[in-house]
This record gives C-alpha cells, structure tokens and sequence, in this order.
C-alpha cells in the first residue's frame, strides 16, 4: 500500500512539476508572439493561437502518462494485495502457511509470464522461418524463370522449307512456333506426308488459322 502511494505522489509531483515548466514555456512563447508580430495583430493573434494550442497538445499527454503510471502502480498493489488476501483467507491461523501460499502464487505468475515471452519468441520464429521460406522459394522461382528464358530457342527469323526442316529448325525461323508446335509440325509430316499449301498446315494439331497465317510469309515447299 505504502509503495501505491508513494508511486502516485511521486506521479503527482512530477505532473506538478511539469505543469509548471509548460506553463513557464507558454508564457515565454506568448512574449515572442508578441514581440516578433508587434504591429500585426492578426499574426500576433495566430502565432498565440498556436502556442496556445501546443501548450494544451503537451499538457493532455502528460496528464495521460501521469494517469496511465498511477493505475499500473495501483494495479500492482491491487493484485498484490488479492494474492495476500486469497491465502490468509485460506489459511486465517497459519501465518507459515500464509507466506508459502503468497510465495507459491508469486512463481506462478513468474511461470505464467515467461511461459507467454516463450511462445512469444517462438512465434517470432516460426514466422520469420515462414518468411525465409517463401523468401527462398521465390528466388528458386525467379532463378528457375531466368533459366528457362536463357535457353528457350532463339529466334532468327527467316523463310524455311517445312518439308526439310528439322523441329529446331521450325522453331528458330518461324513466329509464333515453339519447340513443342515446331514438333507437331515433324510428326504431322512424317505421318501424312509432305505440306503442299500453307492451309494444310491448318491440321496440325495446336495450329490455327491465324498462327499459321503469321508465318506464311516465312513458309517454302
């Protein structure tokens, strides 16, 4: 109890103490106010307005430290007292007993408050061990992409006989054809025979009109 209000005055005294100084800071602001916008009473009257409000801005926020700090102190002192309270009324004629149960009470709530920093801490890691994850399998990602377009099959356009080609060969002189088409286009050949019209191109499968319409510019027989 003694330690609760030795807390509040403390508080009190120094809220006081700053009230003062704010006070003493407002005053001097006002003075400049008035010295710097001697002879315009508009920004005399602004430049007070401001300072006025600053003043009142800091005062409010020191008030609510003040205030918070006290009701922790007293909270403190409450529970205390409960844990008192609880175990001599547990044990009225034992005071040994008394002692041990306030004792027992403190190391759990000790217990109880590293217990919840502990999976605080844990939880700080597993969701930093998440984020490295995703962060890894990102740039696996992005390496993986960058692999790919480094050995895609370059294009050099030109025009190609369809009938000679190979499917690399289909695939860096044609728009529009990748390996797999430019493959397709082999195997259609082998199995049908030789294209004699760009429309015959048409029944290849993943081939439409309009890709092979691209590429009749480039196409021999």
């Amino acid at each position: 109890m003694k330690k609760w209000i030795s807390a509040v005055l403390i508080g009190l005294f120094a809220f006081v103490s700053t009230g003062h100084a704010a006070t003493s800071d407002l005053n001097s602001a006002i003075k400049k106010c008035e010295t710097k916008y001697k002879n315009d009473k508009t920004e005399k009257s602004s430049c007070i307005k401001k300072a006025k409000t600053k003043y009142k801005d800091k005062k409010d926020k020191k008030a609510t430290s003040t205030k918070s700090t006290s009701t922790q102190a007293k909270k403190k002192s409450t529970t205390k007292k409960d844990i008192s309270a609880v175990c001599k009324e547990k044990y009225p004629k034992d005071s040994t007993k008394q002692k041990t149960c306030v004792t027992d009470a403190k190391e759990k709530a000790a217990k109880a408050k590293e217990s919840g920093k502990a999976k605080a801490t844990q939880a700080t890691a597993s969701s930093k061990k998440s984020l490295d994850s995703k962060s890894l399998d990102s740039t696996k990602s992005k390496t993986a992409k960058a692999t790919t377009a480094a050995t895609a099959t370059k294009k050099s356009l030109k025009s190609v006989n369809v009938n000679k080609a190979s499917a690399q060969e289909l695939a860096e002189s044609l728009p529009g054809v990748g390996e797999k088409k430019a493959q397709a286009i082999v195997d259609y050949r082998k199995k049908n025979g030789s294209f004699k019209s760009a429309a015959d191109l048409e029944n290849v499968p993943g081939l439409g009109e309009k890709s092979v319409s691209n590429m009749k510019a480039y196409l021999k027989y």
